[in-house]
């Protein structure tokens, strides 16, 4: 299994055009498919947030993002990304014996 990392843009407009502060955001989705698998809330500063997707087994993944303001609206998804988690190695192999011939 691992970890999914996604760092997320935070926008700094409304659909309307009108200002949109990290204050203004109530928390940042991180959905892979449709599943919602993460959040996360960002400080009065940030203009990113980065979010952890925990325990992802092997595979290829569509994550996307939204934001839900301070008045519960959402925004649209995100682009989609695609993530890859690769099959991990196998581990290291013992030496039982060695013998001279």
């Amino acid at each position: 299994m691992a970890t999914v990392v996604a760092v997320v843009a935070l926008p700094s407009t409304r659909t309307d055009g009108s200002a949109l502060k990290a204050t203004d955001i109530a928390s940042v989705h991180l959905f892979r498919g449709s599943t919602k698998v993460a959040q996360a809330t960002p400080q009065a500063t940030d203009t990113q947030v980065t979010i952890n997707d925990l325990n992802v087994l092997a595979g290829t993944y569509s994550y996307t993002a939204t934001i839900i303001d301070q008045n519960s609206k959402e925004s649209l998804p995100s682009q989609a990304v695609t993530a890859v988690v690769p099959i991990a190695a196998p581990s290291a192999p013992s030496i039982v014996s060695i013998s001279i011939q």
